[in-house]
């Protein structure tokens, strides 16, 4: 059984341009991570720019060298996910930091969780696949259709909240199938 999938298949599966593209899409949302932050600061859009300044950070302080030692959670309804290592914020809390109202490290962090399903819809990223499987997965795409991308936020008293950024359409009939017959 795999209790966590290695950091460097998690940097293969889940690359810049995974972290770019969803950056885009993510809507009220961006990464806390400083190529990121100085690109919405200096309102640079260029990906190769952002890109070039990611992988420069990430060598100069060798970043994603340490996941959670288990970095495969467990949440209703949706299983088993990937908990990834870049954190998330929303705008307001960046521009709010940028624009000297907050500290940047006053800034809740919130991780990024996420999920790939089969054909069948069964989770890949999970303890009960094989490693040997899972490094087969190369590059995930933001549009793969099977993609489940959530936030998790803690909530003052204690409890986690998962905001869904992505939910696959197969999932998301099912989901709302169970809540139904529960309800």
């Amino acid at each position: 059984m795999v209790q966590k999938i290695p950091t460097g298949r998690v940097n293969t599966m889940f690359p810049f341009d995974f972290y770019y593209e969803l950056a885009e899409a993510a809507g009220d949302f961006t990464y806390v991570h400083p190529a990121f932050i100085q690109a919405r600061k200096d309102d640079i859009t260029d990906r190769e720019t952002i890109r070039n300044l990611y992988d420069g950070y990430n060598a100069e302080h060798n970043i994603k060298a340490n996941l959670p030692d288990e970095n495969l959670l467990e949440f209703d309804p949706m299983g088993e996910v990937l908990m990834l290592h870049e954190p998330v914020a929303t705008l307001e809390e960046v521009d709010q930091a940028l624009n000297g109202d907050i500290r940047i490290d006053d800034i809740p962090l919130r991780p990024l969780i996420v999920q790939l399903y089969d054909s069948t819809g069964q989770p890949v990223l999970a303890q009960d696949v094989r490693l040997d499987t899972i490094r087969k997965i190369q590059e995930v795409l933001f549009d793969d259709p099977n993609l489940y991308i959530g936030v998790l936020e803690q909530e003052p008293e204690g409890t986690f909240m998962i905001r869904h950024l992505k939910i696959p359409e197969k999932k998301l009939q099912e989901w709302e199938s169970s809540f139904n017959q529960e309800g």
